[in-house]
């Protein structure tokens, strides 16, 4: 049953959004090139707040209505929600005209996907979207647990998902916004900082101050996945940007991936507190080190 829930559901949502996300993501930035933080972060943080109204959607169709009961039932009403949302966001997706797709300033590369491989901006930045992901993933599957621990009963403990989701939709919203504004670099930099100096307080806080890190945490992370499409595209132009940044996002897939594993094969409590502080100083050493492409590569 667990093998023919992954291929029946697990397989198909984690391609349908692999190949969804980074085609709206590229051409939300073509249509506004010259306010991509702005436009990205929209998305984001739709995303982010999906997640609230998607898990009440599922709660009330698990209870039961009309002909939706059971599981079974929730699974069908949620695709009679998304497949028509879907079809008809398709639908209207487009370039924007030729004169709209002039790149900005920023954007002087047109870098194909094989040329961007062959940058190290490339592996820094992949670099830095892996070491962004034990600041949370480490600790969102036993969050509830880790704060009953830290001295909170099991319904104040849950204000750490709530909060954790209000604060994941903040930082996809807000932060690609100020980074039109002070820039990329400046943004990650500020961010992996305050995931560092986060991940620090996690490690000792008790009571509410385990919701308040977590949240400030989930902030972080988030905000860090929204600049990155924009950053992408800085760095290796508009034409090819939903492949290129599919090819960023593996990051994200093997850090949510190796710390985890890495935390449990070495059996790491307090340990995985120190790999989330290595992480986010890691990204910060990857994000400091990442400069302009000063050519194309051949």
């Amino acid at each position: 049953a667990g093998w023919g829930f992954f291929l029946a559901f697990s397989i198909p949502a984690g391609l349908g959004t692999a190949f969804l996300y980074p085609s709206i993501q590229s051409c939300a930035q073509k249509w506004y090139a010259g306010r991509k933080g702005l436009a990205t972060g929209v998305i984001g943080g739709a995303v982010g707040l999906s997640g609230a109204f998607l898990t009440l959607f599922v709660r009330a169709a698990l209870r039961g209505f009309g002909p939706v009961q059971g599981i079974r039932g929730a699974f069908w009403a949620l695709g009679a929600l998304t497949l028509p949302v879907c079809l008809a966001g398709s639908a209207v997706l487009s370039d924007p005209p030729q004169k709209k797709q002039q790149p900005s300033v920023k954007n002087t590369l047109d870098l194909s996907p094989g040329q961007m491989l062959r940058t190290k901006q490339y592996w820094l930045c992949a670099g830095a979207v892996c070491f962004s992901t034990p600041a949370v993933l480490l600790f969102s599957p036993i969050i509830l647990k880790l704060g009953m621990e830290r001295g909170l009963d099991e319904t104040a403990a849950l204000w750490s998902i709530v909060l954790g989701s209000v604060g994941s939709a903040a930082g996809r919203m807000l932060m690609p916004m100020l980074s039109d504004h002070i820039g990329r670099r400046a943004t990650d930099l500020g961010l992996f900082a305050a995931s560092l100096g986060l991940s620090a307080a996690f490690w000792a806080a008790r009571g509410w101050w385990v919701v308040v890190c977590y949240a400030g945490l989930t902030f972080c992370y988030s905000a860090l996945a929204a600049v990155l499409p924009a950053l992408s595209t800085d760095l290796f132009g508009l034409p090819h940007a939903g492949v290129n940044y599919g090819f960023l996002a593996l990051g994200q897939s093997v850090g949510s991936l190796a710390f985890p594993f890495a935390a449990n094969l070495l059996a790491l409590e307090n340990g995985r507190h120190l790999l989330a502080m290595a992480g986010a100083a890691a990204g910060f050493a990857a994000i400091w080190a990442l400069h302009p492409v000063q050519k194309d590569p051949r």
